[in-house]
């Protein structure tokens, strides 16, 4: 704890040497082109935009410092955002396991993307910070992005909107190189040829998501979820192990050769290579009933059906948009071995989980012992003057044996409209299906935070913290930092 104190007091010495410096060069810039009457074009001082990252960051126990080169290339409706995050340990060297696979240079890519997902066609390949199918019941807030940096998935989506019926597709996968969590939502306008007023604005859609193997994140970084017993071992200790066994050391070097790549040995729980799959499918719809520059109301209900497992309804629903509001209130009810938003922005910590170290549990398994439940979920969102941004989504669902009933999501964004130095803030809060809403950190909870404040025209300040939890001896309760999964960095962001 020490050493990480030490570390973070001198790299905030390095910022602010560097605020320092990147400052000073800026006025000389501004003096250098006030006296030739030069002014510095907005394409910067490269041919394309790039921004250069130099800051901390916590991941687990372990402090990094952090270099990060994130250029953008723009071309007609094309963007491409690539991510060089060099990670350096307090040995000074750079973390191996982010550059010793074909897939982690894959993950360079932060993200390619085409047009808008409204457009005709459209595709983006990279991280995802909040996805939504359908009305939410199934998916909502989904994230591929839950541990990032630490773990860094190439998702992708690709969606068709066109003019023929008001026909829509969307297709998600969280991680191209896995393909184990897909989703797809196709969405039309049946009824517009009618021309029946009401009727004609109707869309509905149909949803499949699918968990092909709730195993594969733990399987893919089984080595860190269980960690190598005979880590510390090396070539004079098995000599040791061997003698103690052949009586002497004739024949080792010949064996240690042989296997010297296969000694260490992993622990791991005999279920890890069994594929556990899960599918939720379900249908929606939205009805606008008032649609004018002064208020909108609209109606909308869902249907999803969990294979193997439960139903559940929303119905009916309302929503409203007036002034700077923004409403929705709907009546929930659920047959027994349902979960609402069961792919929620928690689903790839919660997909599985190991217990105590050894036994592996599948969060469909979670599903068998829930009743019949039925509630109601109620969201405000109000965006101020384009200077603040609030939104608070709750939802109360009540059983005989339903443990998972209440859900909030919290978040308060805001810009640089009123603040100068502020480019932007907000902060996420959330805790998803538990029993009661008492503790503030829970298995179901997640904190996401970020302040960016502008040093100069052409650099940045950001601070960021994120948290979730894992309940790793299945008590219900978080308790001690090994719990507690958290990233935290600070750094200066340049401009060129």
């Amino acid at each position: 704890m020490k050493k990480m104190k030490l570390q973070a007091i001198l790299l905030a010495i390095c910022l602010v040497l560097t605020s320092f410096v990147v400052l000073q060069a800026e006025e000389a810039t501004e003096q250098d082109n006030s006296t030739t009457g030069q002014t510095q074009s907005d394409s910067g001082l490269l041919p394309f935009p790039t921004s250069v990252g130099i800051g901390a960051v916590t991941i687990g126990d372990e402090m990094y410092t952090r270099i990060r080169l994130l250029p953008e290339f723009k071309f007609w409706k094309f963007r491409l955002g690539l991510d060089f995050d060099i990670l350096l340990g307090s040995d000074g060297k750079v973390r191996e396991k982010d550059w010793d696979d074909f897939d982690d240079y894959l993950n360079k890519i932060l993200y390619l993307q085409f047009a808008q997902r409204k457009d005709p066609f459209y595709f983006r390949l990279g991280g995802f910070s909040n996805l939504k199918f359908g009305n939410g019941l199934i998916m909502n807030n989904y994230t591929n992005m839950l541990d990032y940096p630490d773990v860094k998935q190439l998702g992708a989506e690709v969606a068709f909107n066109t003019n023929f019926y008001g026909l829509g597709l969307d297709l998600f996968s969280s991680n191209l190189d896995r393909n184990d969590l897909l989703a797809g939502h196709i969405t039309a306008l049946p009824f517009t040829p009618t021309k029946i007023p009401l009727i004609e604005n109707l869309a509905v859609g149909a949803t499949v998501v699918t968990d092909r193997d709730q195993y594969s994140g733990i399987r893919a970084r089984k080595n860190e979820y269980f960690p190598d017993k005979s880590e510390g071992m090396d070539e004079n200790d098995w000599l040791h192990v061997w003698e103690l066994i052949n009586g002497d050391s004739t024949g080792f070097n010949n064996w240690y050769e042989e296997h010297e790549d296969s000694l260490h040995f992993h622990d791991y729980p005999s279920s890890l290579d069994d594929k556990k799959e899960i599918t939720e499918v379900g249908l929606d719809y939205t009805l606008p009933l008032v649609n004018t520059k002064a208020f909108d109301l609209y109606n909308y209900g869902e249907f999803a059906k969990i294979l193997e497992h439960g139903h559940g309804f929303v119905f009916p629903g309302f929503g409203a948009r007036f002034l700077v509001f923004n409403v929705q209130l709907d009546y929930r009810l659920f047959g027994e071995e349902f979960e609402a938003n069961y792919f929620n922005r928690l689903y790839d910590a919660e997909r599985a989980r190991i217990v105590n170290d050894t036994v592996l549990i599948a969060k469909a398994t979670t599903l068998d012992s829930l009743s019949k439940s039925q509630g109601w979920r109620g969201l405000i969102s109000a965006d101020i003057l384009d200077f603040l941004t609030l939104s608070v989504e709750y939802e109360d669902i009540s059983g005989d044996n339903y443990p998972v009933g209440k859900s909030i999501l919290a978040e308060v964004s805001l810009n640089q409209s009123i603040i100068p130095q502020i480019s932007h803030a907000y902060a996420k809060y959330s805790q998803t299906n538990v029993e009661e809403i008492q503790e503030w950190k829970s298995p179901n909870a997640s904190i996401d935070t970020q302040v960016g404040y502008n040093l100069s025209a052409n650099s940045l300040l950001i601070w960021e913290y994120r948290e979730h939890y894992v309940d790793k001896n299945n008590d219900g309760k978080i308790k001690g930092s090994d719990e507690t999964i958290s990233t935290y960095s600070l750094g200066v962001q340049l401009r060129f």
